[in-house]
Order: structure tokens, then sequence, then C-alpha cells
């Protein structure tokens, strides 16, 4: 699951979980293929972020042998070289994607984040950022709402055949 933060994706997450069939990760968003990305942009969750296929390999421990692996990074979605880190490491996966109201999105976002207390800025004053002092609260509100791009680099890499967009 690479869809879009506030989405969805937690709840499509664990009613996955639930099927017999599928053996979601332990631990929802490991960010494994985005891990550099987050880590060169200093993104401010503090989370834990999976940097190795070891550790990678490790969330899915319980597997039985008929099941299917999944994982939920919500970060996925935005990093340009994600997409083809995904497809090197299995070209067969099946890709789900989860956008929202861009404005639904972002509103929603920034008021987790506001109530987790990583901000006190107004959300007029990021969305009027013009002069990008609030760069990255920019990318997280604004930016991960332009889809077209993002779920472009999707379907191109997977094809249209291995990527399910919902919304």
């Amino acid at each position: 699951i690479v869809g879009a933060p506030k989405s969805g994706t937690t709840s499509l997450y664990h009613y996955l979980d639930a099927h017999s069939e599928i053996l979601m990760s332990s631990l929802k968003e490991p960010n494994y293929f985005s891990f550099n990305e987050i880590k060169n942009q200093g993104l401010y969750y503090q989370s834990n972020y999976i940097s190795k296929i070891k550790e990678y390999h490790n969330l899915f421990l319980e597997k039985q042998e008929h099941q299917k692996l999944g994982e939920a990074s919500v970060s996925y979605l935005f990093y340009p070289k994600v997409p083809e880190k995904i497809y090197n490491y299995n070209s067969s996966a099946k890709i789900i994607i989860i956008l929202r109201n861009p404005i639904d999105r972002a509103y929603s976002h920034y008021l987790m984040d506001f109530r987790l207390g990583f901000l006190s800025t107004q959300f007029h004053n990021i969305i009027n950022d013009k002069h990008n002092k609030l760069g990255l609260y920019y990318q997280q509100y604004i930016k991960l709402g332009m889809y077209y791009k993002q779920v472009k680099r999707y379907l191109q890499r997977f094809g249209k055949k291995n990527v399910l967009i919902l919304d």
C-alpha cells in the first residue's frame, strides 16, 4: 500500500492483515524503500524505520506457506525513486494507491501534526509560504497532494494491471 497519508491506508492495512491469506508486515510503515529519502530530508516524524534488508524480511517471520505478503508505507507514493526500488525488489508486486481529496487530506494531515505537537504554525501560513521558509511542512501538506506524477510513476513501472487506485 503506497497511498497518500490520511487517506485510509491504516484501515486498509488492518483489513488486509485480518485476512487469513495475507500477512502484513509486523510494523506498519517500515519505510524500507524510502529510508534514505526520509533520512536525508530529516523528516520530523519519530518512527522506527527499517534500513536493512534482513530487518525488512524479519517483519514477515510469521508467514505461512499460503500467505501473500504486504506492507503499507505512505512515504512510498511521494519519493520519485521508490517505484523503481520496489520493482527491483519484486517486479510482480501488486500496488495499491489510496488517494483522498487533496485539500481534505492536507488539512487532516496538518491537524494530526498540530495535535501531536510537531508544529505551531497556522495552516494558512504554510499554504501561503511563497518563500519556502516552511518547506518541509509545505511538502507534507501541499506537495504530497499533487498526485498526478506520483501515480504516473507507479503506472509506468508496474503497469495498469498491477496497480489499484482507490479514492
